[in-house]
């Protein structure tokens, strides 16, 4: 722990003799002793800032009036406490002209030693009170606060720079002036009524109240006056604390109109959804109505209709064997011809029938290995037509979650029609594979075959639909509705890109299993769009 530092006295004098007595008595008391024989020796010890000085008036090179003088005179020692110390210029005309060089007190010879060191502490106790006023008035000029000290009746005497900050007054434009039409305070009206009560009750009040500064700008102010005195018997004073708390309150009035805003979006949101509901729910029951008329009509197509093809096509079949002969070589061409399109008709209504199985079927997900599904497919294709020189490859690894049953679906049309499309070929050469799209997933199968048109995709997906002729290329032509069934019932997407004599490649994605929900949602959407 650090030791306290001595004070240090400065003795200029130029008898010795009182010199060394002087300085005896001061080491003795606990002090720090600095001697000078003149007035110029006492001016350059003295840039050593001691805590005080004991000046003999009569020196030999300069009086000691003039020394005290320009001690006063300089900054960096005006706030030394000098002595008058003299046994000649003892009338009063003499401490008056010392006082006045501004010395702070005056001693003559003979000095009684209990009197110079009394009289020392006193002085040096009164330098450490005004340092550490100095040092708060310092403090109290640098905080934030707006601090404020007027008379009761509320006229300034004291402005700190914080309040300079917060209202943009200077201390020299609001001395003297009232407070309350400074800051815009109504002094007529009911606001003071409550806070001239409690000062008169405790003598101190804090609240918040709003001022507005030199701009006229409002500001929420965080206030606390207090009713002090300086000393008792003297009059009192107002000490006014104001902080500036305006970015604050308007933050939370912000977040008050953005928290009600919120409120009456939640409110109208409600509604909405309210509304929503009861507009699904009546389209679910037109919906419902729809998918259970469909049903019907493809229960009605399923038995209804198959008979009387099932007699063209058996009646046709009698005909041309029990009557044949009698046919010429037209008529007989006639009759199976009549057959081909009731066995046409037939297959047609076999894929309708399909494809409308899709909207009532029961999903279930799992983990599907797509790349063996592929092979698996791929493989029975070969298999079933020997004549054709296959080849094909598929990408390792391919995994999504699905419905196992209807993926094979979607799988099995693509390859079925990226063999079919190819067989004008030498070679049909089939690719299965993925890329990466951002986060996603893309598979794709493709095909180097005779292609198609691209003006003519947005009827590739429709059912019953032929980009090419049927006699080239026969099929009832809902494969790839029926694909784009089974990936929509997946959340997914699917497209294809083709130009005529160049192949074709479907592009499809799976982003997660089939939700029962969805499906469902999904097939009232396709049965609203057929309405």
């Amino acid at each position: 722990m650090d030791e306290p530092r001595l004070s240090t006295i400065l003795v200029v004098n130029d008898d010795e003799i009182g010199r060394y007595a002087m300085g005896r008595i001061l080491r003795q008391a606990g002090f720090g002793v600095l001697e000078a024989a003149t007035g110029n020796e006492g001016l350059e010890l003295a840039a050593s800032l001691p805590d005080l000085v004991l000046l003999d008036v009569n020196l030999p090179d300069i009086s000691g009036l003039e020394v005290s003088a320009r001690l006063k005179g300089d900054p960096a020692t005006a706030h030394i406490p000098v002595l008058h110390i003299s046994a000649t210029f003892i009338d009063a005309d003499s401490q008056v002209r010392g006082l006045e060089s501004g010395a702070d007190g005056y001693l003559t010879y003979p000095l009684e030693p209990p009197v110079l060191i009394a009289t020392v502490r006193a002085h040096l106790r009164l330098r450490e009170a005004e340092a550490q006023r100095q040092e708060l008035a310092l403090l109290l000029e640098d905080v934030g606060d707006a601090i404020i000290v007027t008379t009761p009746d509320l006229k300034v005497q004291r402005w700190n720079r914080g309040a300079e900050r917060v209202y943009g007054w200077t201390e020299g434009e609001v001395a003297g002036r009232d407070l309350a039409e400074l800051v815009c305070i109504d002094s007529s009206g009911d606001e003071l009524e409550p806070v001239l009560r409690a000062l008169g009750d405790s003598g101190h009040w804090e609240g918040e109240v709003r001022h507005r500064n030199r701009s006229g700008e409002e500001l929420f102010i965080l206030s606390s006056l207090t009713l002090a005195s300086a000393s008792p018997g003297s009059d009192k004073m107002m000490v006014i604390v104001n902080r500036d708390v305006s970015e604050l309150r308007r933050a939370e009035i912000e977040r008050e109109r953005l928290v009600e805003e919120l409120r009456q979006l939640n409110a109208e949101l409600e509604q909405r959804v309210a509304q929503r509901t009861r507009e699904l729910s009546r389209t679910n029951r037109v919906l419902t109505s729809r998918s259970n008329e469909l049903e019907a009509l493809a229960y009605s197509i399923s038995h209804d209709v198959r008979a009387p093809l099932r007699g063209i096509d058996g009646f046709s079949m009698v005909l041309k064997e029990d009557y044949g002969e009698l046919l010429d070589e037209q008529g007989r061409n006639y009759l199976d011809r009549i057959r081909r399109a009731a066995r046409l008709m037939g297959e047609q209504i076999d894929h309708l029938l399909a494809l409308s199985r899709l909207s009532r079927w029961r999903t279930s997900a799992s983990r599907v290995d797509l790349t063996a599904l592929s092979h698996e497919l791929l493989s029975s294709l070969a298999a079933d037509h020997p004549e054709v020189d296959l080849e094909f490859s598929v990408e390792e690894g391919l995994s999504v979650v699905g419905d196992e049953d209807l993926l094979r679906t979607l799988m099995g049309h693509l390859l079925e029609n990226a063999f079919k499309f190819s067989q004008p070929l030498e070679r049909v050469i089939i690719e299965v594979g993925s890329t990466e799209e951002g986060d996603e997933q893309v598979f794709f199968v493709r095909d180097h075959g005779v292609g198609f048109d691209m003006k003519y995709r947005d009827k590739l997906f429709t059912a019953f639909q032929h980009l090419h002729p049927t006699s080239e290329f026969p099929g009832a032509g809902v494969g790839l509705a029926t694909v784009r069934r089974v990936v929509h019932r997946h959340g997914g997407r699917v497209w294809a890109e083709s130009s005529p004599g160049n192949g074709a490649t479907f592009w499809f994605t799976l982003p997660h299993a089939p939700d029962t929900e969805e499906l469902r949602q999904s097939d009232q959407d396709e049965l609203a769009s057929r309405a």
